[in-house]
């Protein structure tokens, strides 16, 4: 096949550890950096261009894409020989195409080596409940999900079932048996998915991501019929995830999808990507723990007082995430103007700072 400058760009973003690649027509290349968009290519991107790419990639909608204007999917390729999957997002901007890729990490990084609360080990060990990773795009939420569930497949011989769209991380199976399904190719969808797991003899189902009632609803199921069900959510902090799960139904539903939610939650995690001092990122994480104070806040509707919960829960593992900030702060790992950035309360990060 011939090739197009992709490959190179492709180079480029591999040696410089880049978490995401930019590619359109009629525009320059960039990659993302340690957050920073830098340049990726000296020229901009042409039609023909743009085609060989697509076809590196592996793209077998080309003509869906053209059709609906949007397209999402999972791609695996060979670079300097190594293998590298990426996730793929294909748009139109002004009436020309663009993708954005993210690029994947070749292996599934442990939670010791992300710096991640050891607490999610116990948590990962749960037989059963709900789990949320929660955050803005491209705060990592995918990596925690990986790194919990390779610390089940390392540890215990159990059935995972993951549902995604697309299929990031490929799992090497240890002790566990995975079946990962991608969404569009194994599946219909995801809450289709979910319904067909529960005859596949799971005993942990991962779901890319809760983004309709339907989806939430079937994995709320999940959760109360035993199943360790793991997730991510776009929210915001941890204690604004029972509130959007909630959001997902109309007035009259809320109070008992709360109820429901309070029994089978274990925990929620928020999390961001703080630019280390020396380079790279470290993941800042809010973690609120189900206690039973958090169970009765949460079928209450008390959400405001799960922010005092967290930050005097530190002896189960809770943190707020100016907590976290003001530790990797005192360690030196990250400047404090960056931690300012990232804090929701800049007098709350302060104060951390302080009593440390």
């Amino acid at each position: 096949m011939e090739k197009s400058i992709f490959s190179e760009i492709l180079d480029k973003a591999l040696k410089n550890s880049a978490s995401d690649v930019h590619i359109g027509v009629g525009e320059h290349p960039l990659m993302r950096v340690d957050g920073f968009l830098r340049a990726a290519g000296e020229r901009p991107f042409t039609e023909k261009d743009f085609e060989l790419a697509l076809g590196e990639l592996g793209c077998r909608d080309a003509e869906t894409f053209v059709k609906e204007r949007e397209l999402d999917f999972g791609s695996e390729i060979t670079v300097n020989g190594e293998k590298t999957r990426l996730r793929v997002n294909l748009s139109y901007s002004l009436g020309r195409p663009a993708a954005a890729i993210r690029v994947i990490a070749p292996r599934v990084r442990s939670i010791d080596e992300l710096g991640l609360p050891p607490v999610l080990k116990e948590l990962a060990a749960g037989r059963s409940g709900l789990f949320l990773v929660t955050g803005p795009s491209g705060s990592g939420k995918s990596t925690t999900l990986a790194a919990m569930i390779e610390e089940i497949n390392t540890r215990r011989a159990v059935h995972i079932v993951t549902v995604e769209d697309p299929v990031e991380y490929i799992f090497e199976p240890k002790r566990a048996l995975i079946h990962q399904r991608e969404a569009g190719r194994d599946t219909s969808g995801f809450a289709e998915a979910l319904r067909r797991a529960m005859r596949q003899d799971p005993d942990v189902i991962m779901i890319g991501e809760l983004r309709d009632a339907e989806t939430v609803g079937a994995a709320i199921s999940a959760a109360e019929t035993g199943h360790l069900v793991l997730s991510t959510l776009h929210t915001g902090g941890a204690a604004a995830g029972a509130d959007r799960i909630a959001g997902f139904f109309p007035p009259s539903g809320q109070p008992q999808i709360r109820a429901r939610l309070a029994q089978i939650l274990t925990g929620v995690m928020s999390q961001r990507l703080a630019r280390r001092a020396g380079g790279g990122r470290a993941a800042a994480a809010e973690l609120l723990i189900a206690t039973n104070a958090v169970r009765s806040c949460i079928r209450e509707g008390k959400s405001a007082q799960l922010a005092d919960i967290m930050r005097s829960g530190a002896q189960l593992g809770m943190t707020t995430l100016e907590q976290s900030l003001a530790r990797l702060c005192a360690e030196g790992a990250v400047d404090f103007e960056e931690a300012l950035s990232l804090a929701p309360s800049p007098e709350e990060l302060r104060s951390c700072l302080a009593a440390l």
